[in-house]
């Protein structure tokens, strides 16, 4: 384990919630100090452009009426930050994940070039990762997993404005080992804070179409375990989680 003495610093992410459920690592949240939350990335319900949906509420029912196993999803690995919101989605609108494929892949980018080819009918993903098709009109975006609209994309609505109160993606952030200084984590929380605030640092994300959200100290620490406690029955259902 790194040595607690405030020079070690390590990038927080998504995957921190899901490594002890996979049974890769026996890490979760509690694991760390929080630093600072500074990106959240919602997940997008992308299908194809020759797509007869128009909406979420389109697609979901179009799911419940057709056999299992009609409808293949992509987006990432199993259990990644696109993949769980997908099972959400599902499970909130009351049908069982089983029902569909998934197929897996080691990233957004193979994921879409699987739907470009039709070899799947809807990817989970950001929308910035697919926006270059989205805006070459191969790919459309029908609803983003977030709080509220992206105003860089405003014309997508959210999944709880078409009634699936699911919010879901990926996010970035940084901790320090147990037993850290709390001088150590004073200090570090206030220097990142600080560069949070500064143009550059928003200039930079916004211009690499990552999403900005900020959450310090324990309000990070909080979102982390909150969102480790709920993925539980998510895992379970989607039959990811060992036993």
């Amino acid at each position: 384990a790194a040595a607690p003495d405030g020079y070690t610093i390590t990038n927080l992410t998504f995957e921190i919630n899901v490594l002890k459920y996979l049974g890769y690592a026996d890490l979760t949240p509690e694991n760390f100090i929080p630093l600072i939350q500074f990106n959240e990335d919602a997940a997008a319900v992308i299908v194809s452009a020759k797509s007869p949906y128009k909406n979420v509420k389109e697609l979901l029912d179009d799911i419940k009426a057709k056999p299992e196993g009609t409808f293949k999803f992509s987006g990432s690995t199993i259990a990644s930050a696109w993949d769980l919101p997908r099972i959400q989605m599902l499970m909130a609108a009351g049908i069982d994940p089983q029902k569909v494929k998934y197929i897996p892949t080691q990233g957004a980018a193979p994921a879409i070039t699987e739907l470009l080819g039709g070899h799947v009918d809807v990817l989970t993903c950001s929308y910035p990762e697919a926006a270059g098709q989205i805006a070459a009109g191969a790919l459309k975006a029908l609803a983003i997993m977030a709080e509220e609209r992206n105003p860089n994309f405003p014309d997508v609505p959210t999944l709880k404005e078409q009634g699936v109160n699911v919010v879901g993606g990926t996010w970035r952030g940084f901790g320090v080992p147990l037993k850290t200084p709390e001088l150590a984590v004073n200090t570090l929380r206030q220097a990142l804070k600080e560069i949070t605030d500064t143009q550059e640092f928003k200039d930079f994300m916004n211009k690499a179409g990552f999403g900005i959200k900020v959450r310090v100290g324990q309000e990070f620490g909080d979102f982390m375990i909150n969102q480790y406690k709920a993925l539980k029955a998510v895992m379970e259902t989607a039959g990811y989680l060992k036993k």
